[in-house]
């Protein structure tokens, strides 16, 4: 791996609990992750310094196709696929 090569971390924030976040899912607004609803998501970025930006669910989804990066779409879907244990 090349020092240069820039690395991209999700993680939500803004926990809401399930009956603050249902309605709000209808209007994706909000993502879910195992059983867990969250409003926010903050893009962690490293190349040569850690860059820190956080978004909302609307604003993320309008980043992630305006910047067509296909390793940031993957890593959302990832992150937003059901998982059964």
């Amino acid at each position: 791996m090349c020092i240069t090569d820039k690395k991209y971390y999700l993680r939500p924030t803004g926990y809401l609990s399930k009956s603050e976040a249902h309605y709000l899912k209808k209007k994706n607004k909000v993502i879910e992750i195992n059983d867990s609803f969250y409003s926010s998501i903050e893009l962690i970025s490293r190349e040569r310094k850690i860059k820190k930006s956080l978004f909302s669910i609307d604003d993320f989804v309008s980043f992630i196709n305006k910047k067509n990066n296909k390793n940031l779409t993957d890593k959302f879907n990832i992150l937003t696929k059901k998982k059964n244990f």
